[in-house]
């Protein structure tokens, strides 16, 4: 009965250790999976981190070509703007000069 009793108490120790050693197991998967799972949410903030700056700085990039192109349609602007008075200065003057012309004849021809 004796030898019975020990054999039934070396099973169960037997059967706690391979138990903890299952448990041990499962403990360090379980710790493992977790840490995966923090890694992961904190890779995905950063990526999201760096895809909202991206995106700022593109936002920031076209507005800063936004400006160049109106800068340059303004300059575009007075630069036409220029020339067509330049053009009615000139023609102003050529009128003008006409005019003397013509008075210069009729003052010749009296």
């Amino acid at each position: 009965m004796r030898e019975k009793i020990a054999y039934i108490h070396t099973l169960v120790k037997q059967y706690d250790a391979k138990n903890n050693t299952l448990l041990s197991h499962f403990t360090k998967y379980k710790n493992q999976k977790d840490e995966a799972i923090y890694q992961k949410a904190e890779l995905e903030k950063e990526v999201d981190s760096k895809a909202i700056k991206r995106k700022e700085h593109i936002k920031f990039l076209e507005s800063q070509l936004k400006l160049i192109g109106e800068k340059k349609q303004r300059e575009k602007e007075v630069k036409k703007t220029k020339e067509i008075s330049h053009n009615k200065k000139q023609n102003d003057l050529v009128t003008v000069n006409q005019k003397i012309d013509d008075l210069t004849e009729k003052f010749n021809l009296l």
